[in-house]
Order: structure tokens, then C-alpha cells, then sequence
């Protein structure tokens, strides 16, 4: 038994003047020590299976620092409003890295771990979600769902001046523009995977200066125009 054991957890012994010596990795443990060879064995496996799971799954509580930071991010959790029974169980194979997807399936050989709509990038949550030429369709729908949600919520309170088109005499074509009382909001709605809060601050930022000429383009002496980066996660 001792053997075995010695040989499942890669364990040598070496003898000096009748002295017993093991070896475990970089340990050594003499004879006098005897007492102590299983603790320090048990808490070298601990912390190797500790580094191996924070290796392993490094992704995991991304998404979560970016749900936490919005109450409405994460009512499903207790009432299940607006969520689907489909929608429930994608959120939590989502969260563990269950879906079936080839990047996540860790015995494949990276090479066979690529996109099955022929992208060269590992198939994973966040390509297939926001990056994944053969989705683009999908997530075309996806962006106008969006526009078309926040469009009726704001319509009551707002003058919409333009819906999806590109602004006169430039090649832009923000979301939405609109006009309440004496300021111009030009809106732009944006999905990014949750790789952590500033992720979103990324996303928002890109939209500001891709739509800075427009501050003087919609710029009078009795307005203020401002831009305003719609960021949803995916």
C-alpha cells in the first residue's frame, strides 16, 4: 500500500546511514519529521488545486462585477421578471463556462477549439456573443431590439429628430438623436461582452470620440449637445 500510495502521489524515498529520507517535489522530509510528512503533503495538493482552479478559470466573476454595479442587472435572480425559462438556463451554464461551445471543451486540441462558422478564434462566450462573423445577423437584431426598446421608452419625454441615419454632410449615423427642451442627445447604443467594469468604461469611451465632430455639427448659441454612449451587456 505504501507503494502505491508513494507512486499515485509521485513520491521517492532515498536511504543515508540507515536514515530515510522522502522526497515530494521541492520537499524533504526526514525521519524525524515524520509526523509532519501528511499535513505538508495534504497542503502541498491544496495549494496546487487552489492555483490549478484560479488558472483554470480565470473568467469567472467577470461578468458578475459588471451585474453587481446595476440592481436591474440581476432581478431575475428573485422574481424572474422578463426572463424566459430558455433564458434562465443559458444564464447559468453561462456563468459556470458549460455551454457547449468547442473553446470551452478543455481535452480538445486548441486547433479544433476554433469557431464553427470557420472564424479563426476560439470559439467562447464573448466571440460567439459579440464577435463571430457568421452572428452578425443575430446581433444586428439584437442592436435594433435595443433602439427600438429605448426609442418608446424616451419617446414621451422627447422630440425624436432621427432614427438610425447617417447626419447630413458627414458619414456618421448615431442610434437615435433627439432634443429635450434646449439640448440635443445623440444617443448610440452599444453591446460589449462583461470583461469587467472597464470593459463598459471602454465601450463608452469609443462611442465619444467617434461621434465628437457632432457636438459642433448639432452646436448653436441657445443648445447643449452631449453625448450619451448606451452600453448593454451581452
Amino acid at each position: 500500500m505504501a507503494r502505491e500510495s508513494s507512486r499515485r502521489l509521485k513520491v521517492s524515498w532515498s536511504f543515508d546511514n540507515d536514515s530515510a529520507r522522502i522526497h515530494f517535489q521541492d520537499l524533504e522530509l526526514r525521519a524525524n519529521s515524520r509526523r509532519r510528512i501528511m499535513n505538508a503533503i495534504r497542503e502541498r495538493l491544496r495549494t496546487e488545486r487552489a492555483q490549478a482552479l484560479q488558472n483554470d478559470y480565470a473568467r469567472q466573476g467577470k461578468v458578475m462585477k459588471c451585474v453587481a454595479l446595476s440592481p436591474a442587472s440581476s432581478h431575475f435572480y428573485s422574481d424572474g421578471a422578463y426572463t424566459r425559462f430558455a433564458d434562465w438556463r443559458f444564464v447559468f451554464k453561462a456563468r459556470l463556462g458549460q455551454v457547449p461551445l468547442n473553446g470551452y471543451k478543455p481535452w480538445k486540441a486548441i486547433q479544433d477549439q476554433g469557431c464553427r462558422y470557420g472564424d479563426a478564434d476560439r470559439e467562447t462566450l464573448p466571440h460567439v456573443l459579440c464577435h463571430c462573423n457568421g452572428r452578425l445577423y443575430v446581433m444586428t437584431l439584437r442592436h435594433n431590439a435595443l433602439v427600438t426598446r429605448v426609442v418608446k421608452a424616451i419617446t414621451p419625454k422627447v422630440t425624436i429628430i432621427s432614427e438610425n441615419r447617417q447626419v447630413q454632410g458627414t458619414n456618421m449615423r448615431p442610434d437615435i438623436i433627439v432634443q429635450f427642451e434646449n439640448q440635443i442627445l445623440i444617443i448610440d447604443i452599444t453591446v460589449t461582452f462583461e470583461d469587467e467594469p472597464d470593459a463598459f468604461h471602454r465601450a463608452r469611451e469609443r462611442k465619444k470620440v467617434r461621434y465628437n465632430a457632432l457636438l459642433d455639427h448639432f452646436k448653436t448659441p441657445t443648445n447643449h449637445v452631449e453625448i450619451f454612449a448606451f452600453v448593454m451587456g451581452a
